[in-house]
């Protein structure tokens, strides 16, 4: 970053926006890279009258620094470069068969994280390679296990089934930080292993009225177990920073919806469902000032309706439409008392989508767009703001993507985000 802003004799001015006394660095970026190199290796077999289908990955990100700059600011004045190297480990595997009227799938996930945070003071904060003393450290490890089964159950001409069960193990270990250049004292500590584990039931039915009138239900319930991010690394975003937390306990949910497929006409279907979530220790960002820490808030619920509409005209084109009203509110909240009863954050109450594609001959052409209401990036709500530096507005989103097939066995496609 540079400053463009100058006082009365001309020279820059880094420090204070004369004639307020705003500091000009809440204007600066924070210089910065990253860089993530993901490896994937899959292959499928059949098997005991069945497909297995089995995934590997790595995931290198070698490189996820910003410099903050510190006061008083100019050009070769003193900083601090924090650094964030991670990698990831997965495996995916599941086996499926199809009996009679039972879809029988088995399968298994496994995933290790690693993440290594530094903080080094810089002479320039122009420089990154101008590093002198550690500042901080802090790293760990966290590992999870998946085992699940699912029957898919075609229990008459109208009634079909979804039972399924799954198990999850989390386990975070080698905790530690260490912290020489604060100026509050050095801490150094290395952090207990924790572990959790969870059983989770999913039950969903779909009951066939006639060809035209489908209903459906469904309930369940999920475990997402805190990342290595948010355990061990603290990251700034803008002039932001967001606290890690090594105590963060896994988050739980609990969802049920019920819902209508409707085909009134030829080519055409509408779908209706309403949902409503019940989320238990849920992983959260407290504040609305410059420092945020990630927190664990102990209820928070949303619920909703969603519409969608499909139309096919003829056998090569396809036009369709969703709206989404949701409402969601954070019920309790003991280390954020200001958020309960607010809205949860990053949880547009709007959303809607409009989208089409065709076939002409051996292109493929389509479009979609995406509309999403204003959302807030605090939990007490205070950011109502429009069209601000920091604001999350309304926005709208156009991708498009087309595509040539070029023989039996090869595509060339370009897609637009």
């Amino acid at each position: 970053p540079e400053s463009y802003v100058r006082n009365s004799n001309g020279t820059v001015n880094w420090n204070s926006c004369t004639p307020t006394s705003s500091p000009c660095s809440a204007f600066l970026g924070n210089p910065g890279g990253y860089e993530r190199n993901i490896y994937s290796l899959g292959g499928e077999i059949e098997t005991l009258g069945g497909m297995l289908k089995i995934t590997t990955a790595l995931i290198d990100v070698s490189t996820n620094y910003f410099v903050t700059p510190i006061a008083p600011i100019s050009n070769g004045s003193n900083g601090r470069i924090s650094d964030s190297p991670a990698r990831s480990h997965l495996v995916d595997a599941y086996w499926s068969r199809q009996f009679t009227s039972h879809g029988i799938t088995l399968g298994s996930s496994w995933r290790h994280d690693q993440a290594n945070n530094t903080e080094y003071s810089l002479g320039n904060w122009h420089d990154t390679t101008s590093r002198t003393s550690l500042y901080a450290k802090v790293k760990g490890e966290a590992e999870s296990l998946g085992l699940y089964a699912q029957d898919e159950w075609q229990m008459n001409d109208r009634l079909l089934a979804h039972i399924g069960l799954r198990y999850d193990y989390w386990k975070n270990s080698n905790g530690h930080i260490e912290t020489p250049g604060w100026t509050s004292g050095n801490i150094y500590k290395n952090y207990q292993s924790r572990s959790a584990d969870a059983l989770n039931p999913k039950l969903a039915l779909r009951y066939e009225v006639s060809p035209a009138i489908a209903l459906r239900t469904s309930y369940g319930s999920a475990f997402r177990a805190p990342s290595v991010y948010e355990l061990y690394r603290s990251g700034k975003i803008g002039t932001t920073t967001y606290t890690a937390n090594p105590d963060l306990k896994p988050e739980t949910v609990r969802t049920l919806d019920i819902g209508t497929d409707i085909k009134p006409w030829q080519g055409a279907e509408i779908k209706l469902t309403a949902f409503s979530n019940r989320m238990e220790d849920l992983i959260y960002t407290q504040g609305s000032g410059t420092v945020r820490n990630r927190i664990n808030a102990e209820l928070a619920v949303s619920q909703g309706v969603t519409i969608g509409l499909t139309q096919y005209l003829g056998h090569s084109t396809r036009l369709t439409a969703s709206y989404t009203k949701t409402n969601s509110e954070v019920k309790k909240n003991s280390q954020s008392l200001v958020s309960e009863g607010k809205d949860l954050s990053s949880v547009p109450r709007r959303q809607a989508t409009l989208g089409v594609d065709t076939r002409l001959g051996a292109w493929t052409l389509g479009s979609k767009l995406r509309y999403a209401s204003k959302q807030y990036s605090t939990d007490d709500n205070s950011d109502v703001a429009n069209h601000v530096f920091q604001s999350y507005d309304a926005y709208t989103l156009v991708d498009a993507r087309v595509a040539y097939r070029i023989d039996k066995n090869m595509t060339a496609a370009l897609a637009i985000d």
